[in-house]
């Protein structure tokens, strides 16, 4: 949900970011390789911390960079913040599959 605002939102991004849409487009890019990253990342670390704390940390990071995102300023910013976002999306995205190694995610659903 929070990866998906930036489409419906172009237009208005386009005018506070005082970019064009071309420029713009990098932010899927940037959403993209942080979701890459924070499912890789999250792969290294699940298994090593406490698997509450991990969620609930990531879950707070992808909170305060949703709502840094719009206050950047510029595009660069934007789209670091957007990756930032979508780092802490995929490390929430590869911590609740349930296939994991060991299928910790399990015990929420039981």
């Amino acid at each position: 949900m929070s990866i998906s605002v930036v489409g419906p939102t172009m237009i208005s991004l386009v005018h506070l970011l005082n970019t064009d849409i071309e420029s713009l487009s990098n932010t899927f890019i940037g959403i993209a390789v942080g979701r890459l990253t924070g499912s890789l990342l999250a792969g290294f670390v699940y298994d090593r911390l406490n698997q509450e704390l991990f969620f609930l940390v990531t879950t707070a990071l992808l909170g305060v960079f949703l709502g840094v995102a719009p206050f950047t300023g510029t595009l660069p910013l934007f789209v670091a913040s957007m990756a930032a976002m979508g780092t802490a999306d995929g490390m929430i995205g590869a911590s609740e599959c349930p296939w994991g190694s060991k299928g910790h995610s399990l015990k929420y659903w039981t």
